[in-house]
């Protein structure tokens, strides 16, 4: 089968959005299928040889006017799909006439992306396969500028999934979110794509942490970024009146706390077990990789933990991954959804599993939750729970914790099985 995959960001761009499409292609490559990515992603030298024909197609860069028309009062969108879409048209009757897809499958956010790959879809008579990667309109990371932006994009997106031929999410969570937002799309139609990792797994029956000392503490890892802002924080918690005048009106579906996805809790923790048990403070070490924004730094020195806390700063996919297999276990960290439950899976999770490492989840009920847990490698901790918090410090601090992997689940997260469920859908549409 001929694959036409369209995904704005790709490798060797190192975000998350990348890597879903850059694994699945190569999957599918593996599995004997042609995929050709057309992407905006542009690079310097040769493309890996992998099997993946790529075509880089640059778009439009953001000046200050899309700048001002992707603000939230003025576009319901960003404006990639506009930017993109001049240079996308005018390469695309080559490439689909050398490549012959069966099949679009365009990947999301950025959102405006959406109905770029529709246009595609219908311009070029090909069954459209939308692959959601968040959820669009119910994405609370920050409120609605009003009611009727919100109900203006959930009909945007209702549209786009209406005219899909078939949509993806990568988790049972998210499925059931987009079918309560959207009770018109047909359940049949929302398939399960989930994310995962690419290689094998070295199998193992324990996963034993060491015990640390204070010449060679326990090393606790996380790789990429929160999403938290303390402003968008306040917006989304705030009472209307206590807001400024032009943010009265602002309006969100549900409460999403995203401080939760922060270190915050793991900070407060910290600062409580080196209170309690100041003879084992220096037997923990949290080590951070990905872009440092100023609410990090401030948050790490409030709690003056600048001697327990590193924050690495950017790397490349492959040092990141280094970094992971060198450290002891790896931090993972969930949004708290009022009276509702997380649908979110971390990217980089499954390459923590991948490796067999042990997760210290501060993490609250829903998807990362659930999936660590079924792994067998989580070390659970409330986030609400200050003194469940401080009691698994002291228990890693004095190496009395030992795991048992579900090396059976762990496998059936590889992302060759995510590609295999891809080409079933695919073929139903052709």
């Amino acid at each position: 089968m001929n694959f036409l995959f369209l995904a704005f960001e790709y490798p060797p761009m190192n975000t998350g959005g990348a890597q879903r499409p850059a694994r699945l292609a190569r999957a599918l490559v593996n599995e004997r299928h042609n995929v050709t990515v057309v992407t905006a992603s542009i690079t310097q030298g040769e493309e890996p040889s992998d099997g993946v024909k790529v075509h880089r197609i640059a778009a439009k860069p953001i000046s200050r006017a899309s700048r001002l028309r992707e603000s939230a009062w003025i576009s319901l969108t960003d404006r990639s799909g506009d930017r993109w879409k001049s240079a996308l048209f005018k390469a695309l009757p080559g490439i689909i006439a050398q490549h012959s897809p069966d099949v679009l499958w365009v990947t999301v956010p950025p959102f405006g992306i959406a109905r770029l790959g529709l246009e595609v879809a219908e311009r070029f008579s090909l069954p459209f396969l939308f692959d959601m990667r968040d959820a669009w309109s119910q994405w609370g990371i920050a409120p609605y500028p009003t009611r009727w932006h919100y109900e203006a994009v959930r009909k945007l997106e209702q549209r786009i999934l209406q005219s899909a031929d078939a949509i993806a999410v990568t988790t049972n969570e998210m499925r059931s979110d987009l079918l309560r937002a959207q009770p018109l799309i047909h359940p049949k139609k929302i398939s399960v794509l989930k994310n995962g990792y690419s290689g094998e797994v070295t199998a193992t029956r324990t996963a034993t942490l060491r015990v640390p000392t204070d010449d060679a503490p326990l090393r606790i890892g996380y790789v990429g970024s929160f999403y938290y802002t303390p402003q968008r924080h306040r917006l989304m918690l705030a009472k209307w009146y206590t807001k400024k005048p032009h943010q009265w009106l602002q309006y969100t579906p549900r409460i999403e706390d995203w401080r939760y996805r922060s270190p915050y809790y793991v900070f407060t923790a910290l600062v409580a077990f080196q209170k309690t048990h100041p003879e084992l403070a220096g037997r923990i070490k949290l080590e951070f990789v990905g872009h440092v924004p100023d609410w990090l730094r401030l948050m790490v020195t409030q709690a003056s933990l600048e001697q327990h806390v590193v924050l690495h700063g950017p790397k490349t996919h492959d040092t990141a991954m280094e970094f992971v297999a060198n450290c002891d276990l790896m931090l993972a960290t969930s949004v708290k959804v009022h009276g509702g439950v997380d649908y979110c899976i971390a990217g980089k999770t499954y390459e923590y599993v991948q490796l067999m490492k042990p997760v210290l989840g501060f993490v609250t009920k829903g998807a990362q939750r659930n999936f660590l847990k079924a792994t067998g490698l989580l070390i659970e901790v409330n986030p609400d729970d200050l003194q469940a918090g401080v009691d698994t410090l002291f228990a890693l601090a004095k190496g009395k914790l030992e795991l048992s992997p579900n090396t059976a689940f762990i496998q059936s997260a590889s992302i060759q099985n995510t590609a295999e469920q891809l080409v079933v859908i695919a073929q139903r549409l052709t």
